[in-house]
């Protein structure tokens, strides 16, 4: 198994993955492979490039979206990644894992399933890598960026 970490602590993270798995304020449903997943298009949004631009492109209350080209196993392994600090995956599954994160331009994942790759002898604990995610630093700067341009230029959500 490999396992892909964060190295930074991000107080929020984990409460966002209970969202998700509770299905709360989850305004996103994914198909892939007649399976349904749902999420958060904004932290899918700062994850993928490619989630990005298609949930844009949509408009409504809420944002359905059909993944192709990406398992339903790689997808999910995928959205457990962008909403967790770790995630172990099997060694087999490493370059099936690549194609997806390439497809869905997933940067920091492509950046650590190619370091793997390269250098199969980085350190393992028993079957396991270690394999560093470093996106959600860069999620975390841009929500806080978000919150921070709403609150201080006194802009208003309206929720009806």
């Amino acid at each position: 198994m490999i396992r892909i970490h964060n190295p930074h602590h991000v107080p929020f993270l984990h409460q966002t993955e209970q969202l998700r798995q509770a299905g709360t304020l989850c305004d996103t449903l994914l198909t892939v492979e007649g399976l349904s997943f749902k999420a958060h298009a904004l932290i899918l949004a700062l994850a993928s490039k490619r989630l990005k631009r298609q949930l844009t492109k949509q408009h409504g209350p809420g944002y359905c979206s059909v993944i192709e080209r990406v398992s339903s196993h790689t997808f999910k392994q995928i959205l457990d990644y962008v909403y967790s600090e770790s995630l172990e995956v099997p060694k087999d599954d490493l370059e099936e894992l690549l194609r997806g994160a390439e497809y869905l331009e997933v940067e920091s994942l492509v950046e650590q399933c190619q370091a793997q790759l390269r250098d199969p002898e980085s350190p393992t604990k028993t079957d396991s890598k270690v394999i560093r995610h470093l996106g959600v630093v860069s999620m975390v700067k841009e929500i806080s960026f978000f919150f921070f341009t709403i609150f201080s230029t006194g802009s208003h959500i309206i929720v009806s």
